[in-house]
């Protein structure tokens, strides 16, 4: 994937969304076994995923 260097505050921008998505991910897949995560907290996740599914495909 490369994404343009024309506009490197973007891609910052967006790295920062993904790394963030990831760690998301990574605190709701640890937790999710023992019955950790609240249906708000996935409501919260989905949402997060979604916003940054249209970021990429606008990008």
């Amino acid at each position: 994937m490369i994404f343009s260097a024309k506009y490197p505050a973007d891609n910052a921008r967006l790295a920062v969304a993904l790394r963030q998505a990831q760690w998301d991910m990574d605190d709701v897949a640890f937790n999710l076994p023992e019955g950790r995560v609240t249906p708000v907290e996935r409501e919260k996740l989905a949402d997060a995923l979604v916003r940054l599914a249209e970021q990429l495909r606008g990008w």
